[in-house]
């Protein structure tokens, strides 16, 4: 991770790197800032693993965040049940792992507006709308599914987690899918919020969202921008490595046409490091 880190951010040394990746509000001294990571607990066949969530907790630690002020969050499986015996064991000690499921408040998400869980938005005293963390990261894994969002889940589909319906159905239509994605709660705030996008492919399934592993690409893929980093792992990695022949092409484009880039574009986006044997 700390070569994927350094490729990432073009710096010397890792320290550099995770120093360059991690940004915070200006006003704010890193033992301030409340940082959420979104995982991804559907079950516990395939989630992301234990060394690759605590290996940025402990980078984040070393700039100075408190564990305290990290939230390892699933708001509709909630990580307690998955992840509470790594605490002090893979995970920092003093991480939260907090048990709220669909507990939220509503924000606008594109023309609606959707339930978001209290780890990202709550209201002051005043009604407003806060949004907590000053950083957000997103690990997913890489899975299967529905057609409905190009064939696969991995770090736009993760947020399901965070904004959701009331009352209707947990998997959104597609263009419900992009605003959750342009949503204030994951670009908003200065810097973004939504700083790094880490998918695990360690182990990785064709099929889904609740298939068995069905192959080991044995790849973590690193990114600063969710739908670019989907969009490559879905042809790098599930479609070349996996052999995946059931992707949406149409819905995989507009993931990154939908947020202004082209397709053509992004081959100079993905470079592979190959970690020393």
């Amino acid at each position: 991770m700390d070569l994927l880190a350094v490729q990432l951010a073009q710096t010397a040394s890792a320290p550099e790197a995770w120093a360059s990746l991690f940004q915070k509000p200006e006003a704010k001294a890193w033992s301030d800032v409340v940082v959420a990571i979104k995982v991804n607990c559907l079950y516990d066949g395939l989630m992301a693993h234990v060394a690759i969530i605590g290996k940025v907790c402990n980078e984040l630690i070393a700039l100075g965040v408190l564990p305290s002020n990290i939230s390892i969050f699933d708001s509709v499986h909630p990580t307690p049940a998955y992840y509470g015996s790594y605490v002090g064991n893979g995970l920092a000690a003093g991480v939260t792992l907090p048990t709220v499921s669909r507990d939220g408040i509503e924000i606008p998400v594109g023309t609606e507006t959707l339930l978001c869980t209290s780890v990202i938005a709550r209201k002051d005293g005043d009604g407003k709308i806060v949004y907590v963390p000053d950083l957000v990261i997103n690990i997913p894994v890489n899975k299967g599914h529905l057609k409905a969002f190009g064939g696969f889940t991995m770090a736009m589909k993760n947020h399901v987690g965070t904004m959701y319906c009331s009352g209707i159905a947990i998997c959104p239509p597609f263009a419900r899918l992009i605003a959750m994605n342009k949503s204030e709660a994951l670009l908003g705030g200065t810097p973004a919020r939504q700083q790094l996008i880490i998918v695990d492919s360690l182990w990785a399934a064709k099929d889904g969202p609740s298939s068995p592993i069905t192959g080991s690409p044995a790849c973590i893929s690193m990114g600063i921008f969710a739908p670019i980093t989907d969009y490559l792992v879905a042809k790098k990695v599930r479609e070349q490595r996996m052999n995946v022949t059931s992707h949406d092409a149409t819905l995989l484009s507009r993931m990154v046409t939908e947020f202004g880039y082209a397709e053509a574009e992004l081959a100079d986006y993905w470079t592979e490091v190959v970690a020393p044997a």
